[in-house]
């Protein structure tokens, strides 16, 4: 029991909500991987937009080995690129997301990292280097894979905006769409990854999007479904 003289924290922590209060990253993946075995589905294939110093990756296989097949990640191993005047324009709401910021590891060091902590097949990974805005444009999926998980961890709107196009022209259905950052700018619906869902998916010819729940605190899941 605490001491009557024991210094009481004077600021609530936000660890707890990472650890578990609210569904967590790694439990989420947990029941995708179930909810996949429930509905006879085949092979994974995860996609990530952000990859950093791996650790969603880390996780990914960790929780989702055996049916996971395969893995792509995109990145520019050298923090969030040039900010586009719609991404500036909230700064003061999310004062982190600036040019740079969030430089992690090289992409050499990412893979052998990621390698060495989850011993996946090293021809089943593949991590693409540059600002995606630009190097999505011609980058092809492996269709036969199915469900696909798309991890949306790139903070900023422009970005989001491009991953998100990506993704609406290759889901399936019962794709999966986690978004890392959906409430971040202090839950504006018109900023960020919440806006560019909106452009994307409102009136999509393709697809539409069921949320399922958030997670970690900042995060959101959705489930992808054909029209």
């Amino acid at each position: 029991m605490k001491s009557m003289n024991e210094e009481i924290p004077s600021e609530a922590s936000y660890i707890p909500t990472l650890n578990g209060d609210l569904l967590s990253y790694v439990n989420l993946l947990r029941f995708i991987r179930d909810f996949g075995a429930t509905f006879h589905v085949g092979d994974f294939q995860f996609i990530e937009f952000g990859v950093l110093n791996g650790t969603s990756i880390i996780n990914s296989i960790r929780q989702l080995r055996g049916p996971l097949k395969s893995v792509v990640g995109f990145d520019t191993f050298c923090g969030i690129p040039e900010l586009t005047i719609q991404d500036a324009d909230p700064e003061k709401l999310s004062p982190t997301f600036y040019q740079g910021n969030f430089h992690g590891l090289e992409k050499v060091q990412v893979q052998n990292l990621i390698l060495k902590a989850t011993r996946f097949p090293i021809n089943q990974l593949n991590l693409v280097e540059g600002d995606f805005r630009n190097s999505l444009d011609n980058f092809k999926i492996n269709n036969s894979l199915f469900p696909l998980i798309f991890h949306l961890d790139c903070d900023i709107f422009s970005s989001s905006l491009k991953a998100l196009q990506f993704v609406a022209d290759n889901a399936q259905n019962g794709s999966w769409l986690l978004c890392d950052d959906y409430w971040m700018f202090r839950g504006h619906p018109k900023m960020g990854q919440q806006k560019a869902i909106e452009l994307v998916f409102k009136d999509h010819p393709r697809v539409f999007l069921t949320p399922y729940s958030n997670y970690n605190g900042y995060s959101r899941a959705f489930i992808i479904n054909l029209k």
